[in-house]
């Protein structure tokens, strides 16, 4: 499903890579997150 309902292939492309680096970005920031609150717990 296109975000901006872009018709372009190439347009596509692009927001298809972006989709997956910020996917990626987000799945990095909540493994960090869920790391230190581990650290918490087991204080």
């Amino acid at each position: 499903i296109p975000l901006f309902g872009v018709t372009n292939p190439i347009l596509r492309c692009l927001e298809m890579m972006v989709a997956v680096v910020f996917d990626v970005y987000l799945m990095k920031y909540d493994s960090i997150v869920l790391y230190q609150l581990l650290n918490q717990v087991k204080e």
